[in-house]
């Protein structure tokens, strides 16, 4: 477990330093990597502004503080706390390992013993079975999330559609949603996009708040379009069930409310159910006669 953290090779030191790295660009400088240190050591409670000026030596005026404490909530790194006074760091013991490996000797001249610190950390869940499996598949689901939106993310900044976009989904088991998708999926196929998030809070008026895995918004001066995905990063013995594959069309039919608020023409919402061990035949079928496209880790890997 060390290791697959501490290599700056892999996929998943690649995906969270990568996630990490264009918040704190975003900010640019040296006071936002402390307030990151600080949070993120202080993670399991609220800190306020004036707790975290003073951590800083008092730089900053509350104006300068506050624009940085935004930025970097609106990169997901940090979250605001009961009020806009108070902040904390994200829950996420491997992000603190990762952001710390990185950063913890330049802010504070000191260098974190990771490995020491994974040892422990793994000692203590393996005596905690239950907690230590919710907390793997958590993990896993958060992985899924970011290699779709590290992908997406790129293909915005190099203005290009999703590479073999077409190529890989799963194959419709019904022909005649195939040739009924043809124009759609020729649509999405050269879609590029304008914004990407990750976990994106969706709020529409009268409703309750949903939660999007992954959601790239892309538009003109007239029409606007998506792509939304909905992550299942689960065993073969716990593939997606009805409730999740009903609960994820309720999702894109709110996000083409949404876009439809926007008073431009939605041109298309594409929507697609990823899930890491592939479907239950009668679930795919339900999902793909609502107009979800679908694929599996095996698809999208294969083909990209």
């Amino acid at each position: 477990m060390a290791y697959e953290i501490r290599d700056r090779e892999g996929e998943f030191f690649g995906t969270w330093s990568e996630y990490i790295f264009s918040t704190v660009d975003a900010v640019n400088d040296q006071h936002a990597k402390k307030i990151l240190l600080y949070l993120s050591k202080e993670r399991h409670k609220e800190c306020t502004r004036d707790e975290i000026n003073d951590y800083l030596g008092n730089p900053l005026s509350d104006r300068e503080l506050e624009d940085k404490l935004r930025a970097l909530e609106y990169g997901d790194l940090i979250t605001q706390g009961r009020n806009n006074f108070r902040y904390c760091g994200i829950q996420d013991d491997i992000l603190d390992l990762i952001f710390r490996d990185l950063y913890q000797e330049e802010i504070d001249d000191d260098i974190p013993n990771i490995d020491l610190e994974l040892t422990l950390k793994v000692a203590t869940l393996e005596k905690e079975k239950k907690s230590l499996t919710g907390a793997l598949s958590e993990l896993k689901g958060r992985m899924l999330e970011l290699i779709v939106y590290r992908e997406l993310n790129q293909c915005r900044q190099k203005r290009q559609p999703i590479v073999h976009f077409r190529q890989r989904l799963r194959p419709f088991l019904n022909a005649q949603h195939a040739g009924r998708w043809e124009t759609r999926l020729a649509t999405c196929a050269v879609s590029v996009f304008d914004r990407v998030w990750m976990n994106y809070p969706l709020f529409l008026p009268h409703t309750t708040m949903v939660e999007l895995d992954v959601l790239a918004k892309g538009e003109d001066a007239e029409r606007c379009w998506a792509v939304v995905f909905e992550m299942k990063n689960r065993d073969e013995k716990h593939l997606p069930t009805m409730v999740e594959a009903q609960l994820f069309v309720d999702k894109v039919e709110r996000v083409k409310q949404w876009l439809g608020e926007t008073g431009k023409t939605v041109k298309e919402v594409c929507s697609v159910f990823f899930s890491a061990e592939g479907f239950q035949s009668e679930i795919e079928a339900w999902l793909q006669e609502q107009g979800v496209l679908t694929t599996d880790m095996v698809c999208w890997e294969h083909n990209e």
